[in-house]
């Protein structure tokens, strides 16, 4: 059985996976899913998070496993956390999942990288604070941004839990080398209104491994679902 450690995406926190969690420990897995800085039940400012604090918690929970995990990224979570942690900790990592997650390129931000997509349900619902220090996302937009399909219940619970995120941490860029992680993202034309990602790691033997993700757009936060 694996140990499976799943990171959040911006806004939320640990609690948001957990209906996945009870599924997974069904079939024997061990399941982290901590809070990251300043989200769920850690109460650290939003005007102190950034990327290293966010990266620094998820290697300190892979420095306490023994062996290599499972590490899945919703998001933003995918996006620069787990990204930037493999860059660090690639050893103590057997598969990187990225869940409806930008496969950014070294030296992009959440935020560059999402300038070029016309299409994007978030940008427009973005609500920044005046001095643009934080940013949280129109209530009224939730249910079609991140929940698609999931419950009115479920919608309800994650409104009261969704907390403001740092604009300079979604700003700042993920810093990656060739020779531990090589992302490749492939974005296809007219017939489908998904995309395909894929991620492939190179390990400490130096082992390739290409994982694919089909994403519905209008599906990407049935997290909770």
């Amino acid at each position: 059985m694996s140990t499976f450690v799943l990171i959040h995406g911006a806004w939320h926190g640990g609690w948001c996976w957990y209906k996945v969690i009870p599924l997974l420990e069904k079939k024997g897995h061990t399941v982290l899913a901590p809070d990251l800085p300043g989200h769920g039940r850690d109460k650290t400012p939003v005007s102190a998070v950034s990327l290293q604090m966010y990266v620094d918690r998820v290697c300190q929970l892979l420095d306490a496993q023994r062996d290599p995990v499972v590490l899945v990224g919703h998001s933003m979570g995918g996006s620069m956390v787990i990204t930037q942690a493999a860059e660090y900790r690639p050893h103590k990592i057997q598969t990187l999942v990225y869940v409806a997650a930008r496969l950014l390129r070294n030296g992009e931000s959440s935020l560059s990288a999402g300038q070029g997509d016309p299409e994007s349900l978030l940008r427009p619902n973005l609500v920044f604070v005046p001095d643009r220090s934080s940013v949280t996302v129109r209530e009224e937009a939730l249910k079609g941004v991140f929940y698609g399909d999931c419950s009115a219940e479920d919608v309800a619970l994650a409104k009261t839990l969704l907390v403001p995120e740092a604009v300079a941490l979604l700003a700042t860029p993920v810093h990656t080398s060739a020779e531990k992680a090589v992302h490749v993202a492939a974005l296809p034309e007219g017939d489908f209104d998904g995309y395909q990602s894929f991620s492939i790691f190179l390990g400490p033997r130096g082992v390739g491994r290409a994982f694919g993700l089909t994403i519905d757009k209008t599906r990407q936060g049935r997290l909770i679902g």
